[in-house]
């Protein structure tokens, strides 16, 4: 049974109130609290899937629901992403979609006599990385999910006094400075007319 139900939090809408006897398991992996989805695979009955940084999640920790839930983590994660997305914190960082789908094939080869295909999940994803390849392809630039594309997008991230980021980073504010004065300048011209 395939039972999807999306919630989000930012419009205001609530989470359900999960419980792990009924099978509810959250995919989030913890050092030392999340067990391998695999060794769990067959009491799965909902998997609860947060689409956030997993490295900034408090949602998790403030929600009731949520932290009571067993975390469970992919048994066997690849090393790399597909996704469009790059990942400061190393190697098995997926999108939410892969992580769902890599989710799958895990219950899947526990609860199923025959091995579901989910590629279907990547389709949109595989539109996306199309529309990629042939933007970057036409304006002479890296496949924007290459290791080396990503690499670059780590880099101008990292801040490093001196490096480019810093000066674009203080570049900006040096202008965001100048356009606060001339604001301000402009309402002290408009008041006095």
């Amino acid at each position: 049974r395939s039972d999807v139900r999306l919630i989000d939090v930012r419009r205001g809408e609530e989470i359900p109130q999960y419980d792990c006897e009924d099978g509810s398991f959250l995919l989030f992996p913890q050092e030392g609290v999340s067990v391998p989805l695999a060794e769990v695979a067959s009491k799965v009955e909902r998997l609860v899937v947060l689409d956030c940084k997993w490295t900034r999640s408090s949602i998790k920790d403030t929600n009731t629901s949520l932290s009571n839930l067993p975390k469970v983590h992919l048994t066997a994660p690849p090393k790399e992403s597909h996704s469009l997305r790059w990942h400061n914190e190393g190697d098995c960082r997926l999108s939410t979609i892969e992580s769902i789908y890599y989710a799958a094939k895990d219950v899947s080869t526990v609860t199923c006599s025959e091995d579901d295909d989910f590629i279907d999940l990547f389709y949109i994803m595989g539109v996306q990385r199309a529309l990629a390849r042939a933007d970057a392809t036409r304006e002479g630039r890296k496949e924007p999910y290459s290791c080396a594309a990503k690499e670059e997008r780590r880099a101008l991230r990292r801040t490093e006094i001196g490096g480019e980021k810093w000066r674009r980073d203080k570049e900006k504010g040096r202008i965001l400075k100048e356009m606060a004065l001339v604001k301000r300048m402009s309402v002290g011209i408009e008041s006095m007319s």
